[in-house]
C-alpha cells in the first residue's frame, strides 16, 4: 500500500469519526424533543456531544462541521442548567440542527434529494406500538434533514399536536395496545383541527373489514389519500 491510499484510508477513517460524533449530537437532540418536559436531563450530554464534535472536527479539519458544532454548543451555553428548554432557544437550536445534519449527510444524499423546506421545518409524528421500529424510522428520517419525534402514549400525542401541527403523522391502527386504539386517536385528533392532519396508518393486521371500514372515516376529510401499509 503506498503513502497516498494510507492518507486517503486514514482520511476516510476520521471523517466517520466526525460524522459519528454529528450523530451522537442529532440523537441526543431527538431525545430532548421526544419528552421537553425531561429536556433538562439530556442537557449537559448535549452540551458535552457538542463539545465533543467541535474538537474532533477541529483536529481532522473538518471545517463545516466544527462550525455548526461550534453553533450548537453556543446556543446550549444559553440554555440554563436545570431547566426545560426554553422556547426562545428551541427555534435557534432546531436551525443550527437542520445545518449540522445537512452536513453529515452523504456527498450523494445532498446532490440527489434536497427535502422541501416544510418538511424540514415541520415535523412528522410518529406513534407506533414499536418502539424499536420507532426509533429506527426517527434515526432515518433525522439523517434526511426532517424533524420527527415519538410518543408513547396517545395524550402526548395530542398534546404535542397542539402545540405543534405535525406535517404527517405515521400511526399504528393498534397503538396503545387495543385494537383499533390508533384510529380511535386520529379521530380525536383530527375533530381538534380545522384543517386535517394527513395521516399514514400502519398494521400486522390490515385485512379485518372493522379496520377498512373505519379507517378512511379517520382521514375522509384529508385532502390526500393515505393507504394502510404492513408494520413489518
Amino acid at each position: 500500500m503506498n503513502d497516498d491510499s494510507q492518507k486517503d484510508k486514514l482520511r476516510q477513517h476520521f471523517a466517520r469519526r466526525v460524522t459519528t460524533q454529528a450523530r451522537v449530537v442529532l440523537d441526543t437532540w431527538q431525545k430532548i424533543h421526544e419528552d421537553t418536559g425531561q429536556s433538562a436531563a439530556f442537557r449537559g450530554d448535549f452540551a458535552r456531544a457538542a463539545d465533543k464534535l467541535v474538537r474532533y472536527a477541529k483536529r481532522f479539519d473538518m471545517e463545516s462541521h466544527a462550525d455548526s458544532g461550534r453553533q450548537v454548543f453556543d446556543l446550549i451555553g444559553e440554555w440554563p442548567e436545570g431547566t426545560a428548554l426554553p422556547e426562545s432557544l428551541d427555534r435557534k437550536l432546531q436551525d443550527a440542527i437542520e445545518q449540522l445534519s445537512q452536513c453529515t449527510l452523504r456527498r450523494t444524499d445532498q446532490e440527489a434529494s434536497e427535502a422541501p423546506q416544510q418538511y424540514r421545518r415541520t415535523p412528522v409524528y410518529i406513534a407506533l406500538a414499536s418502539e424499536e421500529m420507532a426509533s429506527r424510522l426517527i434515526r432515518q428520517l433525522e439523517f434526511f434533514g426532517f424533524r420527527a419525534s415519538a410518543f408513547n402514549t396517545a395524550d402526548k400525542l395530542i398534546e404535542a399536536c397542539a402545540l405543534h401541527k405535525p406535517e404527517t403523522i405515521l400511526m399504528d391502527v393498534n397503538y396503545g395496545g387495543e385494537p383499533l386504539s390508533g384510529i380511535a386517536t386520529i379521530e380525536r385528533l383530527q375533530e381538534r383541527h380545522d384543517t386535517p392532519i394527513p395521516i399514514i396508518f400502519m398494521s400486522d393486521e390490515d385485512g379485518t373489514i372493522q379496520t377498512r371500514l373505519r379507517r378512511p372515516a379517520a382521514v375522509a376529510r384529508n385532502s390526500s389519500t393515505r393507504r394502510l401499509i404492513p408494520a413489518s
